[in-house]
């Protein structure tokens, strides 16, 4: 909670950014009582971007202002990297749907864990 920039990568964040210090403000009312969260610093900068995938479809004022390529901090990132995973959850749905809580938790952390340890094999070719 203690962030001090945050990235903000979503598939219309031209659009969704407008209100987005407003959702900020109602959303830190909810849970400023919450006894889970001891501290809350929201962050003093948040980055709004459009993942590359998503940015040739939008205006041309959109592609420079949201672009990663453009924002300072970004990196090289592509902002897409949360919904590469996705196409492997779809299968997970079918099994784990009448699964406890519990065991839902713990088989998707086994899928990731897995994922992760193909990954890292792989690095060497």
């Amino acid at each position: 909670m203690n962030l001090k920039m945050h990235f903000s990568g979503y598939d219309i964040n031209c659009q969704f950014s407008i209100n987005q210090e407003k959702r900020m403000m109602q959303m830190r009312d909810l849970v400023q009582g919450s006894k889970a969260i001891k501290t809350l610093t929201w962050p003093s900068l948040v980055v709004k971007a459009v993942g590359k995938l998503h940015l040739p479809a939008h205006k041309p004022e959109c592609r420079y202002k949201f672009s990663y390529n453009y924002l300072l901090g970004a990196g090289r990132d592509d902002g897409e990297a949360q919904e590469r995973v996705w196409w492997t959850l779809y299968g997970l749905a079918a099994t784990t749907r009448e699964m406890t809580s519990g065991r839902w938790h713990d088989r998707i952390n086994e899928h990731h864990s897995d994922m992760n340890w193909k990954r890292t094999v792989k690095l060497g070719t």
